[in-house]
């Protein structure tokens, strides 16, 4: 199982701005200035293509922090 550090490495780097964002599990990630739907996008799919799991719209839309995201996709 990976750890939160690195999974929230992941979800980090689908941002475009990864290099100069500040990113904690139990931060909104929706809120930061630089999410868009793209973004959005590319978390679904880095959660697909890293751990075989695909969250749904629905699922996405119901989280907001990288923790719940965690909870979601690993447990």
């Amino acid at each position: 199982m990976i750890n939160k550090v690195d999974f929230l490495n992941i979800v980090k780097d689908q941002f475009e701005d990864s290099s100069s964002i500040q990113l904690e599990l139990s931060d909104n990630f929706k809120e930061l200035d630089s999410f868009d739907s793209l973004t959005g996008m590319c978390i679904m799919v880095a959660m697909k293509d890293e751990f075989d799991r695909e969250v749904t719209e629905e699922e996405f839309r119901k989280i907001s922090t990288v923790d719940e995201l965690y909870d979601l996709v690993i447990k």
